[in-house]
């Protein structure tokens, strides 16, 4: 195996560990918020409106993570560093554009959403998820900024940064529900 080759294994098994132990993290983090508040109507309605933000910028992380690496790869390789960084940071005022758009529209749209994605709930959880999305929906925008930003790094070949991302996020979440 020559030098390259094995550079690229390790920075494979790196990104591996990394993400394994985010999604292990993860499920410590459920499992804690579970044994912290048991299964109950707010919880339902935390965990709906958790859903939603995320459902919503499925559509702008999908489309970034799809097409964003080859053509910001393709502009290093074919032109200057300034024309790239132009590129990228026109992307990034689009994607905070288009995020902001579809958070005011969730919010607008909050409570259809909740109704179409909880239409089970009686009137106080439905209330208490149409609350709790209107206060989590911006944060559809730093997540889709932050993906656009691992995906910056994963196309400079910086990947070890890119998958640490959910590491602080669970990190805080388990030490937000063990106090």
């Amino acid at each position: 195996m020559d030098g390259l080759s094995k550079s690229a294994a390790k920075a494979a098994l790196t990104v591996i560990v990394i993400s394994a132990s985010s999604k292990l993290l993860g499920l410590v983090r459920e499992s804690v918020f579970a044994s912290t508040f048991g299964a109950t109507a707010g919880t339902d309605a935390y965990k709906i409106a958790f859903g939603i933000p995320y459902m919503l910028l499925a559509w702008v992380t999908a489309s970034i993570a799809t097409t964003f690496i080859p053509v910001y790869a393709g502009y290093l390789r074919s032109r200057n560093r300034e024309e790239s960084l132009r590129f990228l940071n026109n992307l990034f005022t689009l994607t905070a554009l288009v995020s902001v758009l579809i958070c005011g529209s969730g919010m607008f749209f909050s409570p259809a959403l909740v109704r179409l994605a909880a239409p089970g709930f009686n009137s106080a959880t439905y209330g208490l998820a149409v609350e709790l999305t209107l206060i989590l929906l911006p944060s559809l925008i730093f997540v889709a900024l932050s993906n656009l930003s691992a995906g910056f790094l994963q196309s400079s070949g910086r990947f070890t940064p890119a998958a640490f991302v959910w590491i602080p996020y669970n990190l805080i979440g388990v030490m937000f529900f063990t106090r």
